[in-house]
């Protein structure tokens, strides 16, 4: 009867340290990372503050494989001013101007001296397991004929 009661608790033991440990290993090994996150620029042309970001994109993006940075110029090009309507209208952005730069569902109005902020909320979007990609859906969505800009250090 005992060595029955010590096999029960050793075999009871066990079971709860293979559960516990399966338990941990999912957790440990869940990954939430988007491969992927994209800021999106909407600028005009002539616009200085604009000129500015593209400029700092350009001479740091390299240093962000896992970001990339989509210039849509919205002054000259009507289709690219629809799809930066249809996010203010998605996104509830109270006014606008350009700079005009959306990662995910957040937005960010202006540019100052330093892009970094962008950036750092590029990387934070990339470990959030909520990210969605508001234009990349609003493109699929609607039949806009776009004219994208992939920024790199060579554009």
């Amino acid at each position: 009867m005992q060595k029955k009661l010590i096999i029960i608790t050793i075999t009871i033991i066990l079971f709860v340290i293979i559960i516990m440990g399966a338990l941990f290993l999912k957790d440990k090994n869940k990954n939430y990372q988007n491969e992927n996150v994209t800021i999106y620029l909407f600028r005009g042309e002539t616009c200085p503050y604009c000129e500015n970001a593209l400029n700092y994109f350009k001479s740091t993006i390299d240093n962000y494989p896992n970001i990339n940075v989509i210039s849509y110029e919205v002054w000259n090009n009507k289709e690219n001013a629809q799809l930066k309507n249809a996010i203010i209208k998605e996104l509830n952005i109270p006014k606008t101007s350009v700079p005009l730069f959306v990662i995910g569902d957040y937005y960010k109005i202006g540019f100052s001296d330093n892009g970094q902020k962008l950036i750092d909320k590029a990387l934070e979007e990339i470990n959030n397991e909520n990210y969605q990609d508001v234009v990349a859906n609003i493109i699929k969505e609607n039949n806009f004929n776009l004219t994208p800009e992939k920024i790199t250090s060579n554009s």
